[in-house]
């Protein structure tokens, strides 16, 4: 059985989580990357057969003990994905977990913004803008 194993294309998004961590859209992946080493925290296949095109943070990032917690909405085409990603700052260990993914809609995504911050069920509050 044949498996994808490598994404050879440009970065198509960059987005500063934090001063130590940078998140980067690389075609269909997700990846978070420590600013300080380099070294790449995570990945993972957010938008299936679709580049990333654009990254919106929820503004509020929760912290914990050590761990940051932040959901933002990752689209591209016609397709939007709403991820969680949390961030162990002592171990420099991180994690993607996609909890929504929505579309196709019937036209290409031009923006995204989020309406509320802190709320239970993420795509609920979350307005998207597509061609006229």
């Amino acid at each position: 059985m044949l498996e994808k194993d490598l994404f050879a294309g440009v970065v198509t998004s960059l987005c500063f989580h934090s001063e130590k961590v940078i998140v980067v859209g690389h075609g269909p992946f997700l990846k978070l990357y420590n600013v300080l080493t380099g070294k790449l925290l995570t990945c993972q296949e957010v938008l299936p057969n679709n580049r990333i095109h654009r990254i919106t943070f929820v503004p509020k990032i929760d912290i914990n003990q050590g761990t940051e917690t932040r959901m933002m909405a990752v689209y591209g085409s016609k397709y939007i994905a709403i991820v969680k990603i949390t961030i162990v700052e002592d171990e420099d260990h991180a994690s993607i977990d996609i909890i929504e993914s929505l579309g196709p809609f019937c036209d290409w995504i031009l923006d995204v913004q989020w309406l509320k911050v802190g709320v239970s069920h993420p795509s609920d509050h979350i307005k998207v803008e597509g061609e006229p």
